[in-house]
């Protein structure tokens, strides 16, 4: 027998946004701010302004959980969205420990919700 998983991303709310042409793609350099969150509440990640560049995580490689990578790709400059990103599109059954001092950053099977805006393009 097979099972079938399901993976989802669930978009929460989408704010207004300038008139821009540029949307995210895979590739680009974007400049965000963003808030992640536990299911409790508990801020786990903030940044005013981070910048990377929109790429997935390979296995063993850099770049970003599956679900937060879905969720920035098509968004415009000036466009905020809350995306709640199951464990399958997250960290999984492994979760986020700190290698330095043990803390469980990011609990195992845990949801994630981040309130993400794009500042920029580049």
């Amino acid at each position: 027998m097979h099972r079938l998983a399901l993976l989802s991303l669930l978009v929460l709310a989408v704010a207004a946004c300038d008139s821009s042409p540029s949307v995210v793609e895979d590739g680009v350099t974007v400049l965000v701010a963003y808030e992640g969150r536990l299911d409790n509440g508990d801020v786990f990640d903030s940044s005013a302004g981070a910048e990377f560049v929109v790429r997935e995580a390979a296995p063993g490689q850099p770049g970003l959980i599956s679900g937060f990578y879905d969720g920035l790709l098509g968004m415009m400059i000036g466009e905020s969205k809350t995306l709640v990103i199951p464990p399958e599109q997250a960290y999984g059954a492994g979760g986020v420990v700190n290698p330095n001092t043990g803390e469980v950053i990011i609990p195992p099977n845990a949801t994630l919700t981040f309130d993400v805006t794009i500042l920029d393009i580049r």
